[in-house]
């Protein structure tokens, strides 16, 4: 029996032929080796438990031949790696924008002038380019393209002359632009520096700094419209109206690194202000010359239309309006003679008023001796600040501003007139007067005696019914030829309180016609053409002032992904984040007409490091 049979209950048969003839084949075959691998010895190992624990092997434990296979994989493995920071060169894609002006009137755009072109600097994670050619790099991925003064004012037929600029500086012209491939990314326009920093005089009310262009109203949004929208006679008076903003500058710095990720925007409009040149305001100033040479005239002359000529028509309605205290008396013709004690130059005291400034130093200011008016819209936003610090998409011409201008020519205008007159009236103080009116008196129309009325003081007294009055009637208030009654009862009807004030009338009435009246009646008297003047530019000039919000639109600090930019405007690209530091544009939806001064934006960003697949 082999000694690794199992045995059994059935009796084994005789094995040596089976014995023989195995020994037979072993010899003539090559002998199969166990092959030893670690997963076969295992399978063994295993194999050779489970019987254990069946209870089925009760023998020794030999090597045996099997089909087990054991699957190996092998792994590599290494140190997990960390990076130090996720804002290094090479893993981003960035784009900035720099733009000083860009607008659209009509037909005309800047959108194809290359001599305005926005710089555009692009980063592509391994290396920055920028458009215009004519772009300066600075390194650091940082380019300039300044605009020139002579390609700024080439602009200017483009946009139907609604725009003008003048001698722009180095300081106020730049467009800049940086595309890092860490991130960050900076556009910047108007007066910003060459690391692209914000000239913070910008953003200070009164800063000095100089004008950076003249935009033409009346261009923008068409006399039409401004005729409907202000009114058709201030429209028809406006010569010329006018936005004139100051130098600009905005910056847009933005960083998307994702340890530090931030966007921020900054604006400046160091001055923004009104000019309107009206021919009624001129014709405040003009006729207050007019009106002194015209009181001059009738003070020193003695013509028709002169105060002594004057005095002596109405002197002479008081004697016949006395007929019938005459008796049989009839006045003749009367004539009248004004000395003065001084030469009075009535001219010359009104010459320094027509000249001046209303409101010089003050937010609106009227110059006289041209008929501008200048609103400084920045001084009435804010003392400090003017138009900047304002949230974004802020209007400029709001409904308080623009009343509060108004109202300061409701307060300019009249106080003018006032200070007019109140040069005259003091002028006139300055020399008593003497006005003597002589008529004489005949009986029948047969004899005649000699009668005079004298008024003494000065012409402001006189105007006011006061001053001395003196009655002569004959030689020496001796009658000769008349009765001794008739020439008390003429004496007596003309000193009487009555008469007195009667003569007094009589004399203020004729100043008042010739020198001081104010009334707009016909024949008008000279100060009552200059009242109506100064009343004709206050009653043009606050409608005016009023209403050109329903045409004009001036927004600064202007984001077009925040609500209530008004369109069109720049458009920014997918990904890109912006502010224009001012927009102007005409509020009717029918009129592309718009202007956009310093424009910066920055965007898209993206984290593509260098080789990555997308």
């Amino acid at each position: 029996m082999r000694p690794d049979a199992v045995p059994t209950r059935r009796a084994a048969r005789p094995a040596r032929g089976r014995r023989a003839a195995a020994r037979a084949r072993r010899a003539a075959a090559p002998a199969r080796r166990a092959v030893r691998t670690p997963g076969r010895v295992l399978a063994a190992a295993v194999a050779a438990g489970v019987a254990a624990a069946l209870g089925v092997h009760a023998g020794a434990t030999h090597v045996g031949l099997t089909d087990a296979a054991w699957v190996d994989r092998e792994h590599v493995s290494g140190s997990l790696g960390t990076r130090a920071s996720w804002c290094d060169a090479g893993l981003y894609r960035t784009a900035a924008r720099g733009q000083l002006v860009a607008g659209a009137v009509g037909t005309g755009s800047t959108s194809g002038t290359a001599a305005v072109a926005p710089l555009r600097v692009t980063q592509t994670g391994s290396a920055s380019t920028a458009t215009p050619a004519r772009a300066t790099p600075l390194g650091s991925d940082a380019y300039v393209a300044p605009v020139a003064a002579a390609a700024l004012q080439s602009t200017s037929t483009t946009l139907g002359n609604a725009v003008t600029f003048g001698s722009v500086t180095s300081a106020q012209n730049q467009q800049y632009g940086r595309a890092a491939s860490t991130g960050a990314a900076v556009g910047g326009s108007g007066a910003v520096s060459t690391a692209g920093v914000l000239n913070a005089a910008t953003q200070a009310a009164g800063s000095g700094l100089p004008d950076l262009a003249t935009v033409d109203v009346r261009a923008l949004v068409t006399a039409g419209a401004l005729s409907t929208g202000i009114g058709a006679a201030p429209a028809a008076d406006l010569t010329g109206l006018r936005l004139v903003p100051g130098t600009v500058a905005s910056t847009t710095v933005r960083d998307a690194c994702i340890s530090r990720p931030s966007t921020t925007r900054a604006y400046g409009v160091s001055a923004l202000r009104l000019e309107a040149d009206s021919t009624a305001l001129r014709t405040a100033s003009t006729s207050a010359t007019a009106a002194a040479t015209a009181a001059q005239a009738a003070i020193t002359g003695t013509g028709t239309g002169s105060v002594a000529a004057t005095a002596a028509t109405t002197v002479n309605a008081v004697y016949r309006s006395n007929q019938e205290l005459l008796n049989l008396l009839t006045p003749g013709t009367s004539t009248g003679t004004l000395t003065l004690s001084v030469p009075v130059n009535v001219p010359s005291a009104v010459a320094a008023l027509t000249g001046q400034t209303l409101g010089a130093g003050g937010p609106v200011r009227l110059d006289l001796s041209t008929g501008r008016m200048t609103v400084d819209l920045a001084a009435l936003t804010s003392t400090t600040q003017g138009v900047n610090g304002r949230p974004a998409n802020s209007e400029v011409l709001t409904a308080a501003v623009m009343s509060a201008a108004s109202s300061a020519v409701g307060t300019l205008l009249p106080a003018y007139r006032t200070s007019v007159l109140t040069a005259v009236s003091t002028a006139l103080a300055s020399s008593t007067a003497t006005l003597t009116v002589s008529t004489p008196i005949t009986l029948l129309g047969l004899a005649a005696e000699p009668s005079s009325v004298t008024f003494t003081g000065t012409l402001n007294q006189l105007r006011d019914q006061q001053g001395t009055v003196a009655v002569v009637v004959g030689v020496n208030n001796s009658c000769g030829l008349l009765t001794a009654a008739s020439c008390t009862s003429v004496r007596n009807a003309l000193t009487s309180a009555t008469g007195t004030a009667q003569l007094r009338s009589a004399v203020a009435t004729a100043l008042a016609s010739t020198v001081y009246g104010t009334a707009t009646t016909t024949p008008t008297p000279p100060f009552g053409a200059f009242t109506a003047a100064v009343g004709t530019a206050t009653g043009t000039l606050q409608p005016a002032l009023t209403n050109l919000p329903s045409v004009l639109s001036a927004q600064v600090n202007v984001q077009p992904d925040q609500a209530g930019a008004r369109t069109p405007g720049v458009a920014f690209d997918a990904g890109e984040l912006g502010v224009t530091a001012l927009r102007v544009g005409a509020v009717s939806a029918t009129r592309t007409a718009w202007l956009a001064f310093g424009v910066s934006a920055a965007g898209p960003l993206a984290y593509q490091p260098v080789g990555f697949i997308g």
